[in-house]
């Protein structure tokens, strides 16, 4: 019985430089919107403690 990845034509990438071909376009914008909203959140906290240091 042949191995069933026989056939597979993904290249054999060692160091995953080309995993991120294989992610779903959805799942990209989701992280980046992720990724963008823990840094407005840290953005905020960080200006609101100098805000707050200066009083």
């Amino acid at each position: 019985m042949p191995s069933p990845y026989e056939h597979d034509e993904r290249p054999d990438d060692a160091d995953g430089e080309d995993a991120i071909q294989n992610v779903p376009a959805y799942v990209l914008i989701a992280l980046e919107q992720k990724i963008n909203r823990i840094r407005f959140v840290g953005e905020t906290l960080r200006l609101f403690d100098t805000w707050k240091g200066t009083k």
